[in-house]
């Protein structure tokens, strides 16, 4: 009887364990990836206008502004590379949830609105002309709750997507009637799952087939991909009427379609932080979409300054 006790408790102990395990995804559920991989954190994005972070080439003047949502702040150290390759220098200002668009905001405790005014007084104030937007942007068509425009709420649709899509056109002839130069970056593939936390588990508990099974189902989100191209293929159309296509980044192209692991992992780093972020080392391995507008910048940095 006493046996059948222990072996219950044993049962029970090694149930919870095992549920424990799964809940929190093993150790990772505590650590994050830069954490396990060793990649580096990133350092320079700020969510205040109060603490302004300057990157790139910090001996020259700023010149430009990456703004958007946290997808913005993922892009911080492509940004930084590129900028002291080029001899620039600018700012990133990023908060989670909040598109760069004019009119767009969400009750949700933080004012998107007073933020976005508040980065285009920054860049008047600091005459800076040069202005990339970049966010997640198609997740916010049937994700993220209730949105507003202008005040008017507008609850999760397809329909949406060409709401968004027309505030952000809104906001980038706005941007371009005040005489700044305006990039729009596109967003990267997102996947079904936190890829980099099963590929951990995977290689961490090699022996366990339900973590190897779920590595071989990864992939990217359906919905994701068609509500994504829809969204670009709007403004493509908005660039390739107003301001040229070289002004439309695509980290996205960096990716094959197949969403496979592949994409997660390049020469032994990992590409991805979470399911739909860059990593440190996936933001540089992008960082050439910067390469035509930084030339673009720093040539006419020169010729202004007589160098």
């Amino acid at each position: 009887k006493v046996l059948f006790i222990y072996a219950g408790l044993l049962m029970m102990v090694t149930v919870g364990i095992g549920t424990a395990i799964y809940a929190t995804n093993g150790l990772y559920g505590f650590m994050t990836a830069s954490e396990i991989f060793g990649t580096k954190k990133n350092t320079y994005t700020s969510e205040s206008l109060e603490k302004p972070i300057l990157i790139g080439d910090i001996n020259e003047a700023p010149d430009f502004v990456l703004w958007g949502d946290s997808h913005a702040g993922a892009l911080a150290p492509a940004i930084n590379y590129k900028a002291k390759e080029y001899h620039i220098s600018g700012y990133v200002f990023s908060h989670g949830n909040t598109l760069p668009i004019f009119g767009y905001g969400r009750k949700a405790g933080f004012d998107d609105v007073k933020f976005n005014t508040e980065v285009l007084s920054f860049v008047v104030k600091h005459k800076i002309k040069n202005v990339f937007l970049a966010g997640a942007w198609s997740n916010y068509v049937l994700g993220k709750g209730t949105l507003f425009m202008d005040g008017k709420p507008i609850s999760p649709s397809e329909e949406r997507l060409f709401m968004l899509a027309s505030g952000l056109k809104k906001t980038i002839q706005t941007m371009r009637n005040m005489g700044l130069n305006v990039y729009f970056v596109c967003d990267v593939p997102r996947w079904n799952v936190d890829p980099v936390r099963f590929y951990y588990l995977k290689e961490r508990y090699p022996d366990v087939a339900y973590f190897s099974s779920c590595v071989e189902k990864i992939e990217y989100i359906y919905d994701f991909e068609r509500l994504n191209q829809k969204f670009n293929s709007e403004v493509q159309s908005f660039a390739d009427k107003n301001f040229g296509a070289d002004h439309m980044l695509k980290p996205d192209v960096f990716f094959d379609s197949k969403g496979s692991l592949s994409n997660l992992i390049r020469s032994g780093k990992l590409m991805y932080g979470d399911s739909n972020h860059l990593s440190y080392d996936g933001s540089i391995f992008v960082s050439s979409i910067f390469d035509k507008p930084f030339k673009r910048i720093a040539d006419k940095a020169s010729s202004s300054s007589g160098k």
